[in-house]
């Protein structure tokens, strides 16, 4: 799993693909979002994200735990969720309803790695 260390490295890359560099940006505001204290690490958020929506993190899967929170009690939860859905939508393909979150953020590391030169 990509560090939030990493994912800040990104966002600073001139070598980085905007793609990657939107994505990680959108994923450290989710991760912000959430209201949980403390959060550092996208692990740490992913493993929150899990214990509410389930064992797996589709884009479908976290429209249909948006659907179900309350506007007045959860609306930090459904900012998070707002930004996590905006990945889907940068990655843009007919596979992306079924692709899992983790799967999206390993992809940002094989990027960074390419456009620095360092192996996984």
């Amino acid at each position: 799993m990509i560090s939030a260390n990493k994912l800040n490295q990104v966002l600073k890359q001139k070598t980085v693909d905007e793609r990657s560099i939107l994505i990680s940006q959108l994923f450290l505001d989710a991760m912000n979002d959430w209201p949980t204290l403390n959060l550092k690490e996208p692990d740490e958020f992913i493993g929150k994200l899990k214990d509410e929506v389930g064992p797996s993190l589709t884009l479908n899967d976290l429209k249909l735990f948006s659907k179900r929170l309350n506007v007045v009690h959860d609306a930090w939860k459904i900012e998070s969720l707002e930004s996590i859905i905006k990945i889907y939508e940068v990655v843009g393909n007919e596979n992306s309803p079924q692709q899992e979150l983790e799967k999206i953020l390993d992809s940002i590391i094989v990027t960074e790695n390419k456009a620095t030169g360092n192996s996984c």
